[in-house]
């Protein structure tokens, strides 16, 4: 059995990645103070082909594909960001820090 193997890293592979729903919140950081941020985030998902993964060779032999990497994704903007996006707010009620 033989195998063509396919590396995806950094290749594009469409313009239209989608945008997941956001991650859960982060903790407040830093955990006192004033300035306490909380984070949130998405990530854009790459749209993968529907490679088959079975090829026929030129001598009419089945071999199996492989794909590895982590390709680039490119999705609508959300202001200026293609790849990730973050949104930060101030946290509440977060206790002063000790001197």
């Amino acid at each position: 059995e033989s195998r063509q193997c396919y590396n995806f890293k950094g290749c594009p592979l469409s313009d239209n990645g989608i945008w997941p729903e956001w991650s859960t919140w982060s903790n407040c950081y830093p955990h006192c103070g004033s300035n306490a941020k909380k984070i949130r985030t998405k990530i854009c998902q790459p749209i993968y082909p529907n490679y088959t993964l079975i090829i026929q060779t030129p001598t009419k032999k089945n071999e199996t594909v492989v794909f590895w990497g982590t390709p680039r994704q490119l999705c609508a903007p959300i202001g200026s960001e293609r790849n990730k996006f973050e949104e930060k707010l101030s946290c509440l009620n977060v206790p002063d820090c000790e001197d």
